[in-house]
């Protein structure tokens, strides 16, 4: 049987190169991700850049953290500000995040579990 659809088909086209796997890759998504409030995909990254063998640095963590910025996200913020005390990513902007997002929380006390 003659199928016309067959002879609608545009010429095969080859697939576009796929995009690099590298940490600025995965920082773009997690900035992203924090202007979208989007923390649970933010803190998925996390999961996939260990599973492309990859390092992540203190600008990813910090992204990731942003996206965590907001008064509901304070427990996730906090434990992944300790993966970043524990693996040495933390610095002044990582302490900055967590603190606004401990104030936005009205849970100021936790803040000074930080400096402990």
């Amino acid at each position: 049987s003659n199928n016309n659809n067959n002879n609608n088909r545009p010429p095969y086209l080859p697939k576009p190169p796929a995009p690099p796997i590298d940490l600025p890759s995965f920082n773009a998504a997690a900035i992203a991700c924090a202007k979208d409030r989007r923390w649970r995909e933010a803190l998925g990254l996390l999961r996939t850049i260990s599973k492309v063998k990859l390092e992540p640095d203190a600008f990813v963590g910090n992204s990731i953290l942003a996206a965590c910025d907001s008064g509901d996200t304070w427990i996730s913020s906090l434990a992944l500000l300790a993966w970043m005390q524990r693996t040495s990513l933390a610095d002044v902007v990582s302490y900055n995040t967590a603190l606004h997002t401990l104030g936005q929380a009205n849970e100021w006390e936790k803040s000074l579990d930080i400096f402990r």
